[in-house]
């Protein structure tokens, strides 16, 4: 979640994941399935969820 939020204040998610990792463990976020999903298809799903927010 937290990974999300930071992507809403206009992070990219490489740079979400590293400062998670930084300011919590470098463990954080390990779930490989999930990581993947943030990495390549949670910018999507944000960019049409803030456009359908604004309709």
């Amino acid at each position: 979640m937290t990974a999300l939020v930071l992507m809403l204040d206009g992070h990219d998610p490489q740079d979400a994941v590293a400062l998670i990792r930084e300011r919590r463990s470098p463990w954080a976020l390990c779930n490989d399935d999930f990581l993947d999903w943030l990495l390549h298809e949670a910018g999507v799903v944000l960019k049409h969820r803030l456009h359908v927010l604004a309709s």
